[in-house]
């Protein structure tokens, strides 16, 4: 059976990038792998000179995020897919792209913020970074456009040809 990943970050954005995986899983046959990168902690940095060597410490268990996805997941089996889940915690590009090799994804399905260019110029964009990396294709399903962004857009492409 086929294999779609999804990343999802519980953003506003997911419940579409969930529905539209949804979607085109029922149509084309694939079996779900939804995922989730909890960001790497960066509380344990030292501020003594020389080599530290720092304990192991394991993923904090968030039983908000376990719960988001458990409602995810159910959503997705009512539709009668086959859904298997993950929580790890690292780097969003470099793990999303470890798991589609992982998981053998024939394709990736994960949203897109709309974040403006000095986000991307800083931070940069995890849908960026997976298209650039992935071993397969990616969909990557559009946030919607905020209502001032979609009364522009209106304007526009209402405006006579050559105005």
């Amino acid at each position: 059976m086929k294999t779609m990943l999804v990343p999802i970050d519980f953003s506003d954005i997911t419940p579409t990038v969930v529905r539209t995986a949804g979607d085109w899983a029922v149509a084309s046959g694939h079996r779900v792998h939804l995922f989730h990168v909890l960001p790497e902690d960066t509380d344990l940095v030292g501020y003594e000179s020389g080599l530290q060597i720092l304990p192991y410490v394991p993923p904090p268990e968030s039983s908000e995020e376990k719960r988001l996805m458990q409602t995810f997941r159910d959503e997705l089996v009512a539709r009668g897919l086959e859904v298997t889940t993950r929580i790890v915690q690292g780097s969003a590009v470099l793990d999303i792209i470890d798991e589609a090799v992982a998981v053998d994804a024939d394709v990736i399905v994960l949203g897109s913020h709309r974040h403006g260019v000095l986000h991307h110029l800083f931070l940069g964009s995890v849908s960026a970074g997976v298209l650039r990396r992935a071993p397969c294709p990616v969909m990557v399903v559009p946030a919607p456009l905020s209502a001032k962004a979609t009364e522009q857009q209106q304007k526009t492409d209402t405006l006579p040809a050559g105005a």
